[in-house]
């Protein structure tokens, strides 16, 4: 008995370890990859999977849609609310590990992996997610799988900005046989590829073909919603009216279906009068449904765009401004919508004079910039026509304020004091005005304000301002409220914790209570009193000193001449904005021709009659053969001469500036490098080879830098000051160069001194020590750093100028500046030369070293002749 126990233990211990064996996850046996499978599907797979789809609903229940805008096919998730879901993610990541970890061996590998890099996608970790999907791509067997992994890998690059990465997959895709489950998720995703590259067209197809995929009927809707949107962004109303009416057959979500009825009234093209009456009860009866209270703020927006289509332009102005009252709607940029629709409809269609109907039109961009992001449709475009406006505005302003005060300064002194008189009394009645209103309007805002606070404590009186759509209100409707109460809680009391079996004593102290508010109450009312008296008062004493008026009006010529320089700036934006900005051709030949007129020979006289003869060329309304002859006989020369006889000037002329531009860079870099006699010599050639470029100041200025630089410091001074007050008056480099000419005023005229044509001896007064070398022997910089070793090791104490000059094309010079007699250099020679490192390093080569004082080294670099100066060297000095 006892032997049949031991034989049937170690039976059952060898069973338990065969099986071990045979369920090993690096065995490919029947029972261990059906363990494994099992396993790995239910214990790991299955709860990972069940558990992303509840956060990818809580992904899509956190998304703020914009209905105004294209909605998204793809929830976004920012990494700050990923964190929030980080509790789910870990745990779905820690289940989706487990196959690829314990489980090698089973068929949800694959899956295990696509379920970790969405979650990876989802945290905001992108270099992971396409880790993940790409190692499914190379290591799956199943193709299918393989395509889903690449579907998301697509996904991830478009995420990721890598839109090359993104294109190569989606042709890679596009020639895939797919299952219908793994084609719906690519047609999804290459509608969002389309969209991103900027292809709607492709886009909607992708998602009219995706559409019937879809088994989950609120996403199906969403998408339809999306199609309808598209169809109405192209003009098709039919299909678009379709689509929204198939968001509306299964039931989706309220907002995608009150959106959806929004819509469908927009694309509605309505002719008949009892169908536009229909459709505004509609809307009329949105307005008093409680379910659509917070959206008010956009149903009386699709109002307004409603009458439009109507030209109701005054109606459709009101309804706006009621969209803009209302407070506390969700509908995201509603504000910024509301205002972009007045800010056009004023822009387009007022009839205002120019001025009040644009500025107008720019104060409501202004707010439409305040309220929109960045993500904003036509960002870009509107920011654009806001600044555009303001530009307007300010040049109208202008034109109109500088004509004002000429007028005035033409009055005698009576009959301008007895304007002032009259504008001074009109303007401070004006100026009361507008504070009263101000003032009133805070004040509504301050009552307002504590109804609420009045509201919220249990004091407001709803007979004050009672709403039509508060139930408390309705008789009816209350009875019945009522009734459903005392069914579902019995015949309670009216008193606080009434839901409580047992209530709570509270002792409250009501008399002192209500002293304490009414105290307080009374102190803020006497306090807001007091401070309403005082701004009224400060309102009524509102007064304009006469003596100001005067400050502005120009009487003297400087005074006049300011003023013309005003005016013939401001028409001269103008017209450029009426042409190039608001596309108002005649308005911008009107104002050309009239700064012709009025200021024959301005600043921009040429260029403003050669866009006359191109506006009077497009629009025909004027005639262009005028200006193109005013501009071949008076001015000649010009480029806008040049560019009516070759119309192809005006392309060349920008080919050869940007070869300027290149040529110059080089040049500079030569200065940077202390080449200066190069520099210099490349500047002469570019100003010669291009006599007409838009950076000419900038070459000129230039080459008078390197006047300093190579000792010409007479022609230096000559020419910064013919540069500021003759050729180049309007640079924006002559601040700079004022600033170097007063830098040598500071130094005094010694500087200055022209150098002469012959050398003579001089063995008191400065002297120089100068040294020429070949520059392709030996490259400056290691040159100086030689002579700073010599000073280190010889001169501590003394202070050198060590520079290096261009000499000429072939050679540079070192130069030590300054010993106060010959004798001195003498000394600094003779040690230098029986330097050990000095000769040491220059053998070999061929340079020269001299004594030169001041006045030859002028005379020098004026002749460029160093064997000259050679030989009167070896007559004098040695």
């Amino acid at each position: 008995m006892k032997q049949k126990k031991v034989f049937l233990s170690v039976f059952i211990s060898l069973i338990i370890t065969v099986i071990m064996i045979s369920c090993s996850q690096e065995s490919n046996s029947l029972v261990s990859k059906t363990w494994h499978n099992t396993t790995a599907r239910y214990n790991a797979y299955f709860l990972a999977k069940e558990r992303l789809k509840l956060v990818e609903q809580k992904i899509w229940d956190a998304q703020t849609d914009d209905y105004n805008r294209l909605l998204d096919i793809f929830p976004y998730v920012d990494t700050n609310f990923s964190k929030t879901l980080k509790a789910d993610l870990d745990y779905c990541f820690e289940r989706a590990s487990i196959p690829p970890t314990k489980h090698k061996n089973s068929k949800w590998v694959d899956d295990s992996y696509i379920l970790i890099g969405k979650l990876k996608l989802y945290e905001n970790k992108l270099d992971s997610a396409t880790f993940a999907f790409k190692y499914v791509n190379t290591k799956s067997k199943d193709d299918q799988t393989r395509y889903l992994s690449l579907i998301w890998l697509l996904r991830t690059y478009m995420l990721n900005g890598e839109m090359k990465f993104a294109s190569d997959v989606h042709k890679y895709l596009l020639i895939q046989d797919l299952v219908p489950k793994v084609k719906k998720e690519f047609l999804l995703a290459s509608a969002q590829y389309y969209r991103v590259i900027g292809n709607s067209d492709a886009s909607l197809e992708q998602l009219k073909e995706s559409v019937h995929l879809i088994k989950n009927s609120d996403y199906r809707s969403r998408i339809h919603y999306i199609i309808g949107q598209l169809h109405q962004k192209r003009g098709d109303a039919d299909s678009a009216y379709h689509h929204y009416e198939m968001v509306l057959k299964k039931n989706p979500p309220y907002d995608l279906s009150f959106f959806a009825l929004l819509n469908m009234s927009q694309v509605t093209n309505l002719t008949e009068e009892h169908e536009i009456k229909k459709t505004r009860k509609h809307f009329a009866k949105m307005l008093t449904d409680l379910k659509n209270e917070e959206f008010r703020d956009r149903i009386y927006y699709d109002m307004a765009q409603f009458e439009l289509k109507q030209n109701n332009r005054d109606t459709a102005i009101i309804l706006l401004k009621k969209s803009l009252s209302i407070e506390g709607g969700v509908t995201p940029y509603m504000k910024a919508y509301s205002y972009l629709s007045l800010g056009k409809i004023y822009y387009k269609h007022s009839t205002m004079e120019k001025l009040k109907k644009y500025t107008l039109a720019k104060l409501y961009y202004d707010s439409t910039v305040a309220e929109m992001d960045s993500a904003f449709e036509n960002h870009d475009f509107i920011v654009e026509r806001k600044a555009t406006l303001a530009d307007f505005v300010k040049q109208i302003e202008t034109i109109q304020k500088e004509d004002s005060l000429q007028k005035l300064a033409r009055m005698d002194d009576a009959t301008l004091s007895a304007y002032l008189d009259e504008f001074k009394e009109k303007e401070e009645i004006r100026l009361k005005a507008e504070a009263k209103a101000q003032l009133e309007k805070e004040e509504a805002l301050r009552k307002k304000e504590k109804q609420k606070q009045s509201f919220a404590t249990g004091f407001y009186d709803p007979s004050a301002q009672a709403s039509a759509n508060f139930v408390f209100y309705k008789p009816v409707e209350l009875a019945s409220s009522l009734a459903k109460f005392k069914e579902k809680w019995g015949d309670r009391k009216l008193e606080d914790n009434w839901r409580r079996s047992v209530k709570d004593l509270v002792v409250v102290d009501q008399d002192l209570t209500t002293k304490n508010d009414t105290l307080n109450d009374s102190l803020s009312t006497i306090t807001e009193d007091s401070l309403l008296a005082q701004k009224k008062l400060e309102i009524e004493n509102i007064t304009i000193d006469k003596s100001t008026l005067y400050k502005d009006i120009p009487k003297s010529d400087t005074a006049i001449a300011a003023s013309n320089e005003k005016l013939t700036t401001a028409f001269y934006l103008l017209g450029k904005i009426y042409d190039q900005k608001l596309a108002e051709p005649e308005n911008a030949i009107a104002t050309f021709q009239e700064l012709q007129d009025r200021f024959p020979g301005h600043e921009h006289y040429e260029e403003v009659y050669y866009f006359l003869y191109i506006l009077c060329g497009k629009t025909q309304t004027c005639n262009s053969d005028e200006y193109k002859n005013i501009l071949l006989n008076q001015f000649p020369n010009s480029i806008y001469a040049h560019a009516i006889l070759n119309p192809n000037y005006i392309l060349e002329t920008k080919i050869a500036d940007k070869k300027v531009h290149e040529l110059y860079e080089v040049a500079y870099n030569k200065y940077n490098q202390a080449n200066y006699l190069a520099a210099q010599n490349d500047v002469n050639s570019i100003i010669t080879t291009y006599p007409h470029n838009d950076i000419m100041d900038q070459l000129v200025f230039l080459r008078i830098l390197t006047y300093a630089k190579t000792d010409k410091m007479a022609l230096y001074k000559s020419s910064l000051i013919r540069f500021i007050e003759e050729d180049y008056k309007k640079s924006k480099i002559v601040p700079y160069a004022k600033e170097l000419l007063e830098d040598i005023s500071k130094k005094g005229d010694a500087i200055l001194v022209p150098a002469d044509s012959t050398f003579s001896k001089n063995a008191d007064g400065t002297h120089y020590f100068i040294a020429v070398f070949n520059k392709k022997e030996i490259p400056y910089t290691e040159n100086l750093n030689i002579f700073y070793e010599f000073h280190n090791t010889y001169f501590k104490d003394s202070t050198f100028v060590t520079k290096r000059v261009d000499f000429d094309s072939t050679n540079y010079l070192i130069v030590i500046k300054n010993f106060k007699v010959s004798s001195h250099g003498k000394k600094y020679l003779d040690k230098l030369i029986h330097w050990n490192e000095f000769s040491g390093h220059y053998k070999n080569m061929d340079y020269r070293y001299y004594i030169i004082d001041e006045k030859n080294y002028a005379t020098l670099l004026n002749r460029r002749d160093i064997e000259a100066y050679h030989l009167f060297y070896k007559k004098n000095y040695r």
